[in-house]
Protein backbone atom coordinates (compact mmCIF):
# COMPACT_ATOMS: atom_id res chain seq x y z
CA UNK A 1 0.00 0.00 0.00
CA UNK A 2 1.33 3.73 -1.04
CA UNK A 3 2.02 6.16 1.96
CA UNK A 4 -0.67 7.89 3.15
CA UNK A 5 -3.00 6.50 0.17
CA UNK A 6 -6.56 6.81 2.66
CA UNK A 7 -6.21 10.28 3.18
CA UNK A 8 -8.32 12.36 0.44
CA UNK A 9 -7.17 13.95 -2.47
CA UNK A 10 -7.17 17.25 -1.23
CA UNK A 11 -5.67 16.34 2.25
CA UNK A 12 -1.74 16.68 3.61
CA UNK A 13 -0.33 14.32 5.99
CA UNK A 14 -0.51 15.61 9.32
CA UNK A 15 3.06 15.79 9.89
CA UNK A 16 3.37 18.30 7.18
CA UNK A 17 1.42 20.92 9.43
CA UNK A 18 3.70 19.42 12.46
CA UNK A 19 6.78 20.44 10.59
CA UNK A 20 5.54 23.67 9.86
CA UNK A 21 4.92 24.52 13.23
CA UNK A 22 8.15 23.05 14.79
CA UNK A 23 10.12 25.71 12.02
CA UNK A 24 7.93 28.84 13.45
CA UNK A 25 8.00 27.87 17.12
CA UNK A 26 12.14 27.47 16.13
CA UNK A 27 12.26 30.99 14.22
CA UNK A 28 10.52 32.76 17.14
CA UNK A 29 13.53 32.43 19.71
CA UNK A 30 15.46 30.10 18.24
CA UNK A 31 14.23 27.31 20.17
CA UNK A 32 14.95 28.20 23.10
CA UNK A 33 11.30 27.23 24.46
CA UNK A 34 11.37 23.45 22.36
CA UNK A 35 12.47 20.37 24.40
CA UNK A 36 15.49 18.25 22.61
CA UNK A 37 13.47 16.27 21.40
CA UNK A 38 11.73 18.89 19.25
CA UNK A 39 14.82 20.45 18.08
CA UNK A 40 16.39 17.42 16.85
CA UNK A 41 12.85 16.39 15.43
CA UNK A 42 13.36 19.92 13.61
CA UNK A 43 16.62 18.80 12.17
CA UNK A 44 15.46 15.30 10.92
CA UNK A 45 13.26 16.50 8.87
CA UNK A 46 15.99 18.47 6.94
CA UNK A 47 16.93 15.16 5.64
CA UNK A 48 13.83 12.86 6.17
CA UNK A 49 11.14 13.82 4.05
CA UNK A 50 7.17 12.61 3.96
CA UNK A 51 7.76 10.85 7.29
CA UNK A 52 6.70 11.44 10.76
CA UNK A 53 10.43 11.64 12.53
CA UNK A 54 8.81 12.32 16.52
CA UNK A 55 9.57 8.70 17.12
CA UNK A 56 12.99 8.38 15.94
CA UNK A 57 14.13 11.62 17.84
CA UNK A 58 12.45 10.37 20.81
CA UNK A 59 14.37 7.14 20.82
CA UNK A 60 17.73 8.92 20.02
CA UNK A 61 17.36 10.95 22.94
CA UNK A 62 16.55 7.88 25.13
CA UNK A 63 19.65 6.31 23.68
CA UNK A 64 22.10 8.80 23.91
CA UNK A 65 20.51 11.08 26.91
CA UNK A 66 20.09 14.75 25.56
CA UNK A 67 20.79 16.92 22.09
CA UNK A 68 24.53 17.09 23.09
CA UNK A 69 24.58 13.03 23.43
CA UNK A 70 22.83 12.37 19.81
CA UNK A 71 25.36 15.67 17.89
CA UNK A 72 28.44 13.76 19.31
CA UNK A 73 27.39 9.82 18.85
CA UNK A 74 30.08 8.31 17.13
CA UNK A 75 28.69 8.15 13.42
CA UNK A 76 28.59 3.96 13.54
CA UNK A 77 26.10 3.94 16.57
CA UNK A 78 23.66 6.66 14.93
CA UNK A 79 24.21 4.52 11.74
CA UNK A 80 22.92 1.49 13.34
CA UNK A 81 19.36 2.71 14.07
CA UNK A 82 16.75 2.24 11.81
CA UNK A 83 15.31 5.47 9.78
CA UNK A 84 19.46 6.53 9.66
CA UNK A 85 20.83 6.91 6.54
CA UNK A 86 24.48 8.10 6.03
CA UNK A 87 22.72 11.78 4.60
CA UNK A 88 21.05 12.23 8.10
CA UNK A 89 24.08 11.01 10.14
CA UNK A 90 26.29 13.65 8.50
CA UNK A 91 23.83 15.85 9.15
CA UNK A 92 23.78 15.23 12.37
CA UNK A 93 27.93 15.65 12.90
CA UNK A 94 27.65 18.51 10.39
CA UNK A 95 26.08 20.29 13.73
CA UNK A 96 28.63 19.66 15.80
CA UNK A 97 31.54 20.52 13.55
CA UNK A 98 29.77 23.96 12.53
CA UNK A 99 29.46 24.53 16.46
CA UNK A 100 33.02 24.11 16.92
CA UNK A 101 34.63 25.26 14.25
CA UNK A 102 32.42 28.53 15.20
CA UNK A 103 34.11 28.81 18.74
CA UNK A 104 37.31 28.01 17.60
CA UNK A 105 37.55 30.83 15.39
CA UNK A 106 35.96 33.09 18.22
CA UNK A 107 38.75 32.28 20.19
CA UNK A 108 41.11 32.74 17.80
CA UNK A 109 39.94 36.05 16.78
CA UNK A 110 40.13 37.23 20.47
CA UNK A 111 43.01 40.33 20.87
CA UNK A 112 43.25 39.83 24.87
CA UNK A 113 44.47 37.47 27.11
CA UNK A 114 42.80 34.14 26.77
CA UNK A 115 41.79 34.43 31.14
CA UNK A 116 40.04 37.35 30.18
CA UNK A 117 38.23 34.96 28.54
CA UNK A 118 38.24 31.89 30.83
CA UNK A 119 34.40 30.74 29.99
CA UNK A 120 34.58 31.25 26.34
CA UNK A 121 38.05 28.31 26.33
CA UNK A 122 36.25 25.97 28.98
CA UNK A 123 33.32 25.84 27.40
CA UNK A 124 35.30 25.22 23.69
CA UNK A 125 37.27 22.38 25.22
CA UNK A 126 34.35 20.58 26.75
CA UNK A 127 32.39 20.83 23.35
CA UNK A 128 35.70 19.47 21.95
CA UNK A 129 36.02 16.24 24.41
CA UNK A 130 33.13 16.06 27.17
CA UNK A 131 31.66 12.78 24.78
CA UNK A 132 34.94 10.85 23.71
CA UNK A 133 34.80 7.65 24.19
CA UNK A 134 38.86 7.57 24.70
CA UNK A 135 41.31 9.87 26.67
CA UNK A 136 42.97 12.60 24.64
CA UNK A 137 44.97 15.61 24.92
CA UNK A 138 45.10 18.95 23.03
CA UNK A 139 48.18 21.50 23.36
CA UNK A 140 46.88 25.12 23.00
CA UNK A 141 49.81 27.39 22.04
CA UNK A 142 49.58 31.54 23.16
CA UNK A 143 51.89 34.04 22.78
CA UNK A 144 52.99 36.92 25.23
CA UNK A 145 49.99 38.78 25.20
CA UNK A 146 48.09 35.56 26.13
CA UNK A 147 46.62 35.60 22.55
CA UNK A 148 45.46 31.96 21.14
CA UNK A 149 48.29 30.83 18.41
CA UNK A 150 47.26 27.22 17.95
CA UNK A 151 45.53 24.12 18.74
CA UNK A 152 47.00 20.68 18.50
CA UNK A 153 45.59 17.27 19.00
CA UNK A 154 48.76 15.43 20.64
CA UNK A 155 47.03 11.90 21.26
CA UNK A 156 44.17 9.55 20.92
CA UNK A 157 44.18 7.32 23.46
CA UNK A 158 42.26 4.63 25.05
CA UNK A 159 39.84 4.69 27.80
CA UNK A 160 42.49 5.36 30.89
CA UNK A 161 45.77 6.02 29.03
CA UNK A 162 47.21 8.79 26.53
CA UNK A 163 50.81 8.87 25.65
CA UNK A 164 51.92 12.87 25.39
CA UNK A 165 55.10 13.68 23.34
CA UNK A 166 57.06 16.70 25.38
CA UNK A 167 59.32 17.13 22.58
CA UNK A 168 56.42 17.92 19.93
CA UNK A 169 55.75 19.64 22.30
CA UNK A 170 59.00 21.55 22.88
CA UNK A 171 58.98 21.36 18.95
CA UNK A 172 55.94 23.98 18.36
CA UNK A 173 56.47 25.97 21.07
CA UNK A 174 59.71 27.07 19.33
CA UNK A 175 57.86 26.68 15.61
CA UNK A 176 55.04 29.32 16.87
CA UNK A 177 56.74 30.98 19.06
CA UNK A 178 54.66 30.49 21.98
CA UNK A 179 55.32 31.74 25.53
CA UNK A 180 52.66 29.30 26.94
CA UNK A 181 50.88 26.10 26.44
CA UNK A 182 47.90 24.87 28.04
CA UNK A 183 47.42 20.96 28.01
CA UNK A 184 43.66 19.74 27.89
CA UNK A 185 42.96 16.12 29.02
CA UNK A 186 39.48 14.13 28.94
CA UNK A 187 38.75 11.36 31.85
CA UNK A 188 35.76 8.96 30.04
CA UNK A 189 36.60 6.18 32.81
CA UNK A 190 35.42 9.20 35.31
CA UNK A 191 38.27 9.23 37.63
CA UNK A 192 39.33 12.72 36.44
CA UNK A 193 42.06 12.94 39.48
CA UNK A 194 45.93 13.50 37.87
CA UNK A 195 47.77 10.47 38.28
CA UNK A 196 51.44 10.63 38.56
CA UNK A 197 51.83 10.35 34.46
CA UNK A 198 50.10 13.10 34.36
CA UNK A 199 51.66 15.36 36.62
CA UNK A 200 54.96 14.33 35.03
Amino acid sequence: MKENSRLPSNQSPLYLGHRSRLRKRFLIDDGVSMPDYEMLELLLTMSIPRRDVKPLAKKLITEFGDLSGVVNAPLEELLKFTGISENTATLIKLVKVCGLRSAGEKLGSRENDIFENWADFISYCRQKLAYERNEECIAFYFDAAGKFLYEDKLEKGTINRTRVDARKIIQDVIYYNATSVILVYNYPSGNYKPSKEDIH
